[in-house]
């Protein structure tokens, strides 16, 4: 039996040896265990699972409510592509090889080295390849349009078309525009040329391109007075004017006089109202056998000069044109000293 003088030492022991220590408190925290690998794998999962599931169920929903193949879109999904890319590669890189990577063993083995980053680089290419295959079989012309879209807003790459499987996409969308733009201009200004009005013929400047033959701007008044057409009608029946260009030559005046006299024969003048023809206007039978005018009318050509074919005498054979134009241009050079001298010599004759 136990003196209640040992109890007490024993409790009056254990309090002096707790003198000057805090108290510690057992808290909720400080009793929770960590966690397994086997656990924490598990939750990663889980998080992942329904992360990837979100993802998917996001991904196929955002397509609908815009244009998948329109430039904005793939420009923002290419941006947000890189910066995922560069993230992975990041985490790939630091994150996971650099304790493979930062090995002694590793670090003083040259051959372990090559083949590790020849490895680590063909993994990463095959890491993203099925991706673009996948994008590609979606919508092969996707790359293209981007790209495109990039270069018509370039000021030194806009005439650059990015061509996919033979076919350049950028020109394939600007005939097909341009097409309906010429559609929608012929309807609008029906029964009037396609082409636009009537142009003269007029040679270009410097005598370097003199020779050859274009379209003016206008017919001068003089040419519309000559062809018996006022100056006022001519715009309204599809005829170009321009008062300040002047005729240079009577063989210029005569051909453009001329081809204002064609036109006027073929042409067909409506009347502004329907049933209410007046002085100019072409008859109901005209009007129902006219046609709109696709394309160029009356287009410019040059005529051809004919070449005449003679033959060859005893005379052609030994003329000497070198000698000649020798000849010719010392008499040119020297007909000056030559008048002076016959002048000089008339004088002292006469003395």
């Amino acid at each position: 039996m136990s003196s209640p003088t040992g109890s007490t030492s024993g409790r009056l022991s254990r309090e002096s040896r707790c003198v000057g220590k805090p108290i510690r408190r057992r808290t909720r925290a400080s009793m929770r265990t960590p966690l397994t690998l086997a656990q924490s794998v598990a939750i990663m999962l889980v998080f992942l699972s329904l992360t990837t599931s979100v993802e998917i169920a996001v991904g196929k929903g955002i397509p609908n409510a815009f244009d998948v193949s329109s430039p904005t879109v793939l420009i923002v999904e290419g941006m947000l592509e890189a910066i995922w890319a560069g993230i992975l590669i990041y985490t790939t890189m630091v994150d996971l090889l650099a304790a493979d990577f930062m090995n002694p063993s590793f670090q003083n083995n040259g051959i372990l080295q090559t083949s590790t980053s020849v490895s680590l680089l063909i993994g990463s290419a095959f890491i993203g390849k099925p991706t673009t295959i996948e994008r590609e079989k979606k919508n092969p012309n996707k790359v293209a349009k981007s790209l495109n879209f990039l270069l018509r807003r370039s000021p030194f790459l806009s005439t650059v078309s990015i061509t996919l499987k033979g076919k350049p996409w950028l020109s394939i969308t600007t005939k097909a525009r341009r097409r309906t733009a010429r559609q929608k201009k012929a309807v609008r200004i029906f029964p009037r040329p396609t082409a636009g009005p009537l142009r003269p013929i007029v040679h270009g400047q410097t005598l370097k391109y003199n020779m050859k033959l274009r379209a003016g701007r206008g017919f001068t008044l003089e040419e519309l007075k000559a062809a018996g057409i006022s100056k006022k009608l001519a715009p309204t029946i599809g005829i170009a004017v321009d008062h300040r260009r002047k005729n240079r030559s009577l063989e210029g005046l005569q051909t453009n006089v001329q081809r204002l006299k064609t036109y006027k024969a073929k042409l067909v003048v409506f009347p502004r109202r329907a049933r209410k023809f007046k002085a100019g206007d072409s008859t109901a039978e005209e009007l129902a056998t006219a046609t709109q005018v696709q394309g160029s009318f009356m287009p410019i050509s040059r005529e051809k000069p004919s070449a005449e074919l003679v033959k060859v005498t005893e005379e052609m054979k030994s003329f000497k044109a070198y000698n000649k134009l020798r000849v010719e241009r010392m008499n040119e050079r020297h007909i000056g000293a030559r008048l002076k001298k016959a002048a000089e010599a008339e004088k002292e004759d006469k003395k």
